[in-house]
C-alpha cells in the first residue's frame, strides 16, 4: 500500500533535477497526485501501474512508473509494456536499474516489448526531448534533459516516433501546435521502443525520422555506489 508521503516523494522528485532550469514547467502537485491515484483517475479502470524510485546513498536519484493498459493488451492485442514518469540523474546505471524493473514486469505478464516514456493511454503525455532544450515545455509533453535520450539509446531503445513542436503567432498570442507546416521549430520530442530478445516474439517496429542533436555524443556517467530500487 502506497502512503501519501511516498507518493508525494515520487511526484516531487523532478523538482530536484529541474529546480534551476528556466524551461521546465513544474506540474500542479495536487493534479499529479490525483492522476496517479487509482481511486480518482478513471484510467485505472483499464490499466494498472506500479511506481518505483531508485535509491543511491540514501537519496532518491530516479523514478519510473510501470504501466499495463489491459484494454490495449487484451482487446487490441498489442503486447506493450508501458513506462512513464521517467526521471533520473545523469547516471546510466540508475536508468538501467529502473528499466530492468519495467522489463521484469513485462516478462511476468507475457508482453512483447517496452515503450516509453508514455502515459496510461495514447492521450497522455509522451516522450523525451531530443532537440529544443532551450524552449519552455508544453502542456502535452514532458520536458527532459539531453542525457535522457542518451541513456535510453545506451539501453538499446530505438526511436519509435518523433513529434515536431512549432510556434506561430497570431496578434500577440503564441500558440503551440503539433506538426505545424510553417515557422520555426521549437523542439523535437520522441518516445522509444525496446524490442527485447527476452520478450517472446518481439516484432521490429518502424520509426519516424527526426533530427538528433549533439547529445548523441555525450558519454553517460556510471555509478560506483550501489543502487536500490524501491516500490512505492
Amino acid at each position: 500500500m502506497i502512503t501519501k508521503k511516498e507518493m508525494k516523494q515520487f511526484v516531487m522528485f523532478p523538482f530536484s533535477i529541474y529546480k534551476n532550469n528556466p524551461y521546465w514547467v513544474p506540474p500542479i502537485i495536487a493534479e499529479e497526485l490525483e492522476t496517479l491515484n487509482k481511486d480518482k483517475n478513471p484510467a485505472f479502470e483499464n490499466a494498472e501501474a506500479r511506481f518505483f524510485v531508485a535509491i543511491k546513498n540514501n537519496k532518491i536519484v530516479g523514478r519510473i512508473a510501470t504501466i499495463i493498459n489491459w484494454y490495449e493488451v487484451k482487446k487490441q492485442e498489442i503486447k506493450k509494456m508501458r513506462f512513464g514518469w521517467y526521471d533520473v540523474i545523469d547516471d546510466l546505471e540508475v536508468s538501467k536499474a529502473l528499466i530492468q524493473k519495467v522489463e521484469e514486469i513485462g516478462k511476468k505478464n507475457d508482453l512483447e516489448y517496452m515503450e516509453g516514456p508514455v502515459g496510461f493511454s495514447n492521450l497522455d503525455k509522451v516522450g523525451v526531448l531530443i532537440e529544443g532544450f532551450n524552449h519552455i515545455g508544453t502542456m502535452v509533453t514532458w520536458y527532459s534533459l539531453p542525457y535522457y535520450k542518451v541513456h535510453l539509446e545506451n539501453l538499446n531503445f530505438t526511436k519509435e516516433k518523433a513529434i515536431t513542436r512549432r510556434l506561430f503567432q497570431v496578434c500577440v498570442m503564441a500558440y503551440t501546435v503539433f506538426l505545424a507546416p510553417f515557422h520555426w521549430p521549437c523542439g523535437i520530442l520522441a518516445y522509444f521502443t525496446l524490442n527485447s530478445a527476452i520478450f517472446a516474439s518481439a516484432s521490429v517496429r518502424s520509426c519516424m525520422v527526426a533530427t538528433i542533436n549533439s547529445a548523441s555524443s555525450i558519454l553517460p556517467r556510471r555509478s560506483r555506489s550501489p543502487i536500490r530500487i524501491n516500490r512505492m
